[in-house]
């Protein structure tokens, strides 16, 4: 058949009329279904996003509103400050995300019988139940954190949100109808052209392909959105128990934060990036996770080179099937722990610093007049006002004096964040007072401008101020005039009235540069510098004490010092007053020689130049009181010359006393250093021997014996003495120390006259 038979027969029309038939068909069904499709699963796509977005928004908003109910009960002012701001701020997000949601439904009218219900509902549930829960809640949080309804109030809170799992499920479905939808149309499309299976091949070809292109970008697109997300965020499949299984994808930021490559995640286990510490509490986070479906919690990552991160963790799980998947969003909040420790530590040195002072906080707007939102009590006594409503009602401008303008403050604050300043402000009585304020913009619940203020009232500070300059014109002209010395220092001289600068003999310019230790001698440096170190931590105490120093010409000097704790050019330093008393010194020196000798002559036998009996009794007091405290021994000898009366009424007094002498020099050549030899009287002599047992003292008094009986005496011959020992012992113990010194005494002179009863030159022990 020629090609023009074939152009006019039938089946050729046929088969053009087929053609332009599939033409017409597949153009209708290429714009009604395809490019439907499409848009559905973009309308998918950001509805999915919406819901998640405000699913986040709101299960935080109530996670915020429990932490204020929580830091409520447990009065920690602090956090639930940060938690009544993230609260204001939360719910200004929703609001915002919920118009933005509904905003896009308009768009996509065929989503009225899926989402848009369910949008209504959650919508009406946020506006009507929520958030004028939240709202009381932040204005009354100290009422309504007493009341035990809150904890289920909050779950139904949960529940009256949108839920991130039904929306996505309803989202699958449509896809998967809408991709059964059109793989069908495909197949009648093939059925009904199989005759013009060439162009309809081309035809699918271009449309596969186009279609694959859309899904490469779209995968591409949210390939992008994953790994373009600052805080890490793992794609999990978990187990039946409810605890993570293994890891099926990772974004770039939780790879690098964690420092493994992508390969190397996947084939870890969920239980690896958790530190071993840290695994019952985490169990515990998983099986509330399990119940809940989401949660918001605080924990410590692990990363490969065993670095602990801690992190705030938003999990999510939902089933795909018979599949339990889950996304955890984790972010590095090392940072803000670190600056939540700093701000609780400034917090906490603030308050210390505060605490005693009478301080104004408010806050208020930004336009021009000025309104008061909040005030305390201090603020009303500031401004003498009968109450807060009064101060409150009353517009900031007209607090403001003549030659100030609040538009230039406001200007500051809105330009710099941050201000603070001095001024003049006027009380509700008209008073004029000077004042410090300090301000910080911030945004209320709504988004709108409005600042914290800080401010004092230093009237009197601006007058002391005043005082204190004429004070330090006076205080100068005293201190200047002042014969004794004065002078401020830390570790060198800060100031020096004349009388020190004469005094040292230095410069003034070169004592200003010296160390103030190096102004006295070497023994009294270390007391200073020890001083001085206390002194500049602010350490306040009184210290008076005497030093050596030398002038620079070298002359000796003792001064007496009276220093005490000052803050001068706001620091701590000492403030010293010297006074010159070398000459007291010295004299009392020669008085302190002057009571040793004549203490000595007191205690010595001026006769023999042995202690006398003064000594004996000073020397007793004190071993007796050792040996009855310690249980320690303590031995008595007294002894005297035989027939002594005869010897002074046939040779005379001198030649006794030269006897005396003779003999006291022989005894005590022969004790110990520790023993105490005495003369009691006349020609009684005593030993006091401490750490000494009757055995030892009878030997000694023995050997003693025959030294004097062997001995050649100068003026007489056959010279002998008559001896008695004790020990201190349980019969001494009759009362006070002076009744033991007594019975000693005693018991010993018993044993001396039982010695020259038996005979003489002999030794008896006391009984």
């Amino acid at each position: 058949m020629s090609i023009n038979e074939l152009i006019k027969s039938k089946t050729f029309l046929f088969g053009i009329i087929i053609l332009a038939a599939y033409i017409v068909i597949s153009a209708i069904i290429y714009n009604s279904v395809i490019l439907k499709m499409e848009n559905d699963m973009n309308a998918d796509n950001n509805i999915q996003l919406g819901v998640i977005k405000l699913s986040d928004s709101i299960r935080l908003t109530v996670d915020s509103a429990q932490d204020v109910v929580y830091f409520s009960q447990k009065n920690d002012k602090k956090r639930l400050k940060s938690s009544l701001l993230k609260l204001s701020a939360l719910i200004g997000l929703t609001n915002k995300r919920f118009e933005e949601f509904n905003k896009n439904l308009e768009k996509f009218p065929f989503l009225e019988k899926t989402v848009l219900p369910f949008e209504n509902k959650a919508y009406y549930n946020w506006k009507n139940l929520i958030v004028p829960i939240l709202v009381t809640l932040i204005i009354h949080h100290k009422i309504m954190a007493k009341s035990a309804f809150m904890e289920p109030l909050f779950i139904n809170m949960y529940k009256a949100g949108p839920n991130y799992a039904p929306l996505m499920e309803q989202a699958f479905e449509h896809r998967v109808k809408d991709a059964s939808y059109f793989h069908l149309i495909l197949n009648l499309i093939f059925i009904t052209s199989f005759f013009l299976f060439f162009i309809i091949l081309i035809l699918f070809i271009f449309n596969i392909s186009s279609k694959e292109l859309k899904i490469q970008e779209s995968e591409k697109k949210y390939r992008m959105l994953f790994d373009g997300v600052g805080d890490a965020v793992f794609l999990m499949e978990y187990s039946k128990e409810g605890f993570p299984a293994r890891f099926i994808d990772a974004n770039k930021a939780g790879l690098k934060r964690l420092g493994y490559t992508k390969g190397e995640f996947l084939n870890l286990s969920p239980l690896n990036i958790i530190p071993k510490a840290d695994y019952d509490k985490m169990k515990n986070y998983f099986i509330e996770l399990a119940s809940k479906g989401y949660l918001t919690y605080e924990a410590n990552h692990l990363t490969k080179d065993g670095k602990i991160i801690q992190v705030e963790a938003v999990d999510n799980i939902f089933d795909i099937g018979k599949t339990r998947m889950g996304v955890c969003i984790a972010r590095d909040i090392s940072a803000r722990k670190g600056l939540e420790k700093k701000l609780l530590d400034s917090y906490l040195e603030y308050n210390n610093l505060v605490k005693f002072l009478p301080i104004g906080v408010y806050q208020a707007t930004t336009d021009e007049e000025g309104r008061f939102i909040n005030v305390n009590d201090y603020m009303v006594t500031i401004f003498e006002a009968s109450g807060k409503e009064e101060l409150i009602n009353t517009k900031i401008v007209d607090l403001y004096v003549e030659g100030e303008e609040r538009a230039n403050v406001i200007k500051n604050i809105m330009k710099k964040g941050v201000y603070e300043f001095e001024g003049k402000r006027k009380t509700l009585k008209g008073r004029i007072i000077d004042v410090y304020i300090a301000c910080r913009l911030k945004k209320d619940g709504y988004g709108k401008d409005m600042i914290d203020c800080v401010l004092l009232d230093i009237t009197k500070e601006k007058e002391l101020e005043k005082r204190l300059k004429e004070n330090e014109e006076l205080f100068s002209a005293i201190v200047n005039g002042m014969a004794e010395g004065v002078y401020i220092n830390d570790t060198r001289i800060l100031y020096a009235n004349p009388a020190a600068v004469e005094f040292f003999g230095y410069p003034e310019k070169e004592l200003y540069d010296m160390h103030t230790w190096d102004l006295f001698g070497e023994k009294d440096r270390p007391v200073i510098k020890a001083n001085i170190e206390r002194r500049l931590k602010g350490e306040q105490f009184y210290f008076e004490y005497t030093f050596h120093t030398f002038t620079k010409k070298g002359k000796e000097k003792y001064i007496l010092f009276h220093v005490q704790t000052i803050v001068y050019q706001g620091r701590f330093v000492s403030l010293a007053i010297f006074f010159d008393i070398t000459d007291k010194v010295l004299l009392e020196r020669e008085l302190e020689k002057e009571k040793l000798r004549f203490q000595e002559l007191s205690e010595t036998d001026p006769l023999t130049g042995i202690f006398n009996r003064r000594k004996l009794d000073n020397i007793l007091d004190e071993y007796v009181k050792l040996a009855f405290r310690y249980n320690r021994p303590l031995s008595l000898i007294m002894f005297d010359i035989d027939h002594f009366k005869e010897i002074n009424d046939n040779y005379g007094h001198q030649i006794g006393d030269n006897i005396l002498i003779e003999l006291a020099n022989l005894i005590k050549t022969n004790l110990r250093e520790t023993d105490f030899f005495v003369r009691f009287g006349g020609e009684e002599f005593m030993i006091l021997m401490p750490e000494t047992n009757l055995a030892y003292a009878k030997a000694k008094a023995e050997s003693l014996r025959k030294l004097i009986e062997e001995n050649v005496f100068k003026y007489i011959y056959g010279l002998t003495c008559s001896f008695g020992a004790v020990e201190y012992g349980e019969k001494d113990n009759l009362g006070n120390t002076q009744d033991i010194i007594n019975s000693l005494i005693k018991r010993v002179d018993n044993a001396l006259y039982r010695a020259k009863e038996n005979g003489r030159n002999r030794v008896e022990e006391g009984l």
